[in-house]
């Protein structure tokens, strides 16, 4: 059971990396549960932990700490997890964060504190209001330490189910929630606290659960994961994650990790 839990948290993890664009820090994922998949495991709690685990009202980004000057964080978020098809790794996409951190509630390690204790080359989670690349941060997570990350950016990817190779991270915020509406190529999402966001898909890659789809396969009481440009409560897609309504009755269970990451992102953005 030990096992089998620590391979969960390590799948979950790395789809999580995936979708965000997480950087090197939470790029390698080991089903064999081993001491390295123990250590992601570790992390993964540290992420999760340090402190009740809310859902999420804003967007969220993820990425590795490049600088700090004052209550100024800059962190790049870059996607470096997914293989294509192929074999092949794509080039990895670099995005830059400004995170004004002088309100924010910081965690690190279980336990509060202040901004002096991020340093350069952590990897943070920052949740707050984001334009453009610009991140008003209301919470931090500071979960994984310079010096840490083991076998650095190596591209490697769960075995735990497929990861369709169209669903690569660009390093761009996330934002997720039940879908309540549909209008030509304009989607509305509402999460568990009642925010609501307005989704432009035009130009997003869609995919429903393994299977790449159009905007026409989206249909009302689907929970999506959307990434992409966010300006205040609007984004601009550039993909979009549909993995149905979890209530919807006898409908065929999902195998694979695609079956365990929706609790997960559940929980953790508030749909």
């Amino acid at each position: 059971m030990k096992i089998n839990k620590k391979i969960y948290a390590i799948g979950t993890l790395a789809i999580l990396a995936t979708l965000i664009g997480g950087v090197s820090a939470f790029a390698e994922s080991n089903t064999q549960g081993g001491p390295e998949g123990g250590n992601q495991g570790n992390r993964l709690g540290q992420m999760r932990r340090g402190g009740d685990l809310r859902p999420m009202m804003k967007p969220a980004v993820v990425g590795q700490v490049t600088a700090i000057n004052g209550n100024i964080i800059t962190i790049t978020s870059k996607q470096v997890f997914d293989r294509n098809n192929n074999g092949t790794t794509p080039t990895p996409t670099t995005t830059t964060f400004t995170v004004d951190a002088t309100n924010a509630k910081i965690e690190k390690g279980g336990a509060t504190v202040i901004l002096s204790n991020i340093i350069v080359g952590d990897t943070i989670m920052v949740q707050g209001t984001v334009t453009g690349t610009n991140v008003v941060a209301t919470n931090i997570r500071d979960g994984i330490a310079r010096g840490q990350e083991q076998n650095k950016e190596k591209g490697n990817q769960s075995t735990d189910g497929q990861i369709p190779a169209n669903m690569q991270g660009n390093g761009l915020p996330i934002v997720a929630g039940s879908v309540t509406s549909i209008t030509g190529n304009s989607v509305v999402i509402t999460n568990k606290s009642n925010v609501t966001y307005t989704i432009d898909a035009t130009s997003a890659k869609i995919v429903k659960g393994t299977t790449t789809g159009t905007i026409t396969n989206i249909a009302v009481g689907d929970q999506i994961l959307a990434q992409g440009n966010i300006n205040g409560n609007n984004v601009v897609a550039t993909s979009i994650y549909d993995q149905v309504n979890q209530t919807t009755k006898n409908a065929p269970k999902a195998k694979g990790i695609f079956s365990k990451i929706g609790s997960f992102f559940g929980r953790l953005f508030g749909f």
